[in-house]
């Protein structure tokens, strides 16, 4: 089996009920997340075993 590391960390910023974050979906919000740790790090996208949500 395969290790997994973790090289960083980022949050999303906190959200009310019917607030700014209304509108996002949870899958979106969480693309966000990985698409912004691929920018920070430098990763090949191509080396993340699942890499379907890297636009």
């Amino acid at each position: 089996m395969a290790e997994a590391y973790i090289v960083a960390a980022t949050r999303t910023a906190g959200g009310r009920k019917g607030g700014r974050l209304a509108g996002w979906h949870p899958a979106d919000l969480a693309a966000s997340v990985l698409d912004s740790l691929v920018d920070r790090t430098g990763v090949d996208p191509a080396q993340i075993e699942d890499s379907s949500w890297v636009a």
